[in-house]
């Protein structure tokens, strides 16, 4: 079963950037960019830090990428 979490990672700035120009709280991008939440204004806010240099990272479990090597 595969146990991957995403994350988007932003330039220095960036997620603060994102609050003020949205008018949220930086808990709100956090959570979005942490994918914590699906709703219509985090997945805005996800495209909008990918279109400002974010980067998408997807973090998988150490046994999985052990099953993959062997």
């Amino acid at each position: 079963m595969k146990d991957a979490r995403q994350r988007i990672i932003m330039p220095l700035g960036g997620r603060l950037q994102l609050a003020l120009d949205f008018e949220v709280t930086p808990r709100m991008v956090y959570k979005a960019l942490n994918f914590e939440g699906h709703s219509e204004l985090a997945q805005r806010l996800r495209a909008a830090a990918l279109e400002r240099g974010g980067q998408l990272y997807e973090a998988v479990s150490a046994s999985e990428q052990a099953g993959a090597i062997n």
